[in-house]
């Protein structure tokens, strides 16, 4: 510890104001579950938005290929989206730890593209409007399924899954009318 022109003893190395500096290592460490070391930097609705953003995506996946019998998407798709939430996670938590060593606050560390994506296409009232009209047309269909198996098996002599050829035709529908639109704007 070091003395002060006044006599009293500085902070040690590492503290700031009487407040210990945020560790590094623990806060990557804790990032494994991505969001927990956010919440440990102080960024509680950062680490809860990061946390339900990656739950609500595995359970979208899950949904979908339960919808379809795709099955084999849940296990190629919901690794992927976990490595690429827990490499955000683990990072951006290190590089907000060392911004705060270094005398920045949380509220300080800025990150545009991020910010851009939250507030534009995350929290913007469109997306999750098709969240829900996909997500409502999902559960329609999957009570109507049955029957309209039954009717195209009846109708065509065919047995025809039409759950996995609904889903995936309105998705193309929706990705077609959202490229096409853009393409116009641009």
């Amino acid at each position: 510890m070091k003395e002060t022109d006044q006599g009293k003893a500085a902070a040690p190395e590492g503290f700031r104001g009487g407040l210990r500096h945020p560790s590094r290592l623990v806060a990557g460490l804790l990032s494994i579950v991505p969001g927990l070391g956010h919440m440990y930097l102080g960024l509680i609705g950062k680490g809860f938005a990061l946390m339900g953003l990656l739950s609500l995506s595995v359970f979208v996946v899950i949904m979908y290929s339960d919808a379809t019998g795709m099955y084999w998407m849940t296990a190629y798709l919901v690794p992927a989206l976990c490595t690429l939430f827990l490499s955000y996670a683990v990072f951006d938590s290190m590089a907000i730890a060392r911004a705060m060593a270094s005398g920045r606050g949380p509220g300080e560390v800025r990150d545009p593209a991020m910010e851009a994506i939250w507030e534009k296409v995350l929290l913007g009232r469109a997306t999750i409007g098709w969240v829900l009209v996909v997500g409502g047309a999902i559960g329609l269909l999957r009570v109507f399924s049955g029957p309209l198996d039954a009717l195209v098996a009846s109708a065509l002599g065919v047995r025809f899954p039409v759950m996995g050829l609904v889903i995936p035709a309105i998705m193309l529908g929706i990705g077609i009318r959202l490229l096409t639109r853009g393409a116009r704007k641009a």
